[in-house]
């Protein structure tokens, strides 16, 4: 299905408005770029990772979420000005079952990383302490061939 991700992003971060604003979190989105692509899979995948931005970030700051056109495809960048992560944390992010939340599974990013790998892309992720964490989601872009874009 092609997704414009501008607009899905924002729906996406509509779902978790109440508890960013209950959390005193800041939701800003922008940018735009369209991919072929599992909205319901792309819209969990992307739950997860700003659900854990607001999770790591302090009252008053945001979580930021950038769509920007790449090659063909597009980069999804979600940042928080949450308290960072050292080196051994963040080379620990995305394995399964660990977490730095009490209540945690330490499978969201697992699922994920899945999600953006079953679209044929990549999660990377750069934290540093007491700056904030950005996750780069980039997803190719797809040929969409004759009738098929008008079927879906």
């Amino acid at each position: 299905v092609l997704i414009e991700l501008g607009p899905f992003v924002s729906d996406t971060l509509l779902v978790l408005s109440a508890w960013a604003t209950e959390a005193r979190v800041q939701l800003i989105s922008y940018g735009d770029a369209t991919v072929e692509a599992d909205p319901r899979g792309l819209r969990e995948a992307l739950l997860n990772l700003v659900a854990n931005g607001i999770e790591a970030t302090p009252p008053g700051g945001a979580v930021v979420v950038e769509v920007r056109a790449s090659g063909d495809g597009a980069e999804i960048v979600v940042r928080d000005t949450g308290r960072g992560m050292p080196a051994e944390t963040l080379a620990r992010v995305g394995t399964p079952f660990f977490t730095t939340r009490e209540d945690g599974t330490g499978l969201g990013v697992v699922l994920a990383r899945s999600v953006i790998a079953q679209h044929g892309g990549s999660l990377r992720y750069e934290s540093e302490p007491g700056r904030g964490t950005t996750v780069k989601a980039v997803l190719p872009g797809r040929l969409v061939v004759g009738a098929s874009a008008a079927a879906s």
